[in-house]
């Protein structure tokens, strides 16, 4: 199962802490993290920047259902949000 996640972050925040914290959240069914997308312009804002990144789930005990990703999601976008100063794009 794959989620995308597109987020407005400070520009001094690195791709490799946002990985670290949504590899830390959810550690048994998260099997990639990758970045997509980088922006940076007037759209977004100054001293912001724009990274999209895919998430890859995997359960090889059980067929994965969305409610299950979904909810591992949640966990992820709130912890980006309140630890990180995350704003996720919709």
């Amino acid at each position: 199962v794959e989620r995308d996640l597109a987020m407005i972050v400070p520009e001094d925040l690195s791709y490799s802490n946002i990985k670290g914290l949504i590899e830390k959240t959810e550690s048994k069914i998260l099997k990639r993290v990758s970045i997509f997308d980088v922006y940076k312009g007037s759209q977004i804002g100054e001293g912001f920047k724009s990274y999209a990144v895919r998430m890859e789930f995997e359960d090889k005990t059980q067929t994965l259902e969305d409610k299950t990703v979904d909810k591992i999601l949640q966990k992820i976008v709130y912890r980006l949000e309140n630890e990180l100063g995350v704003k996720i794009r919709s």
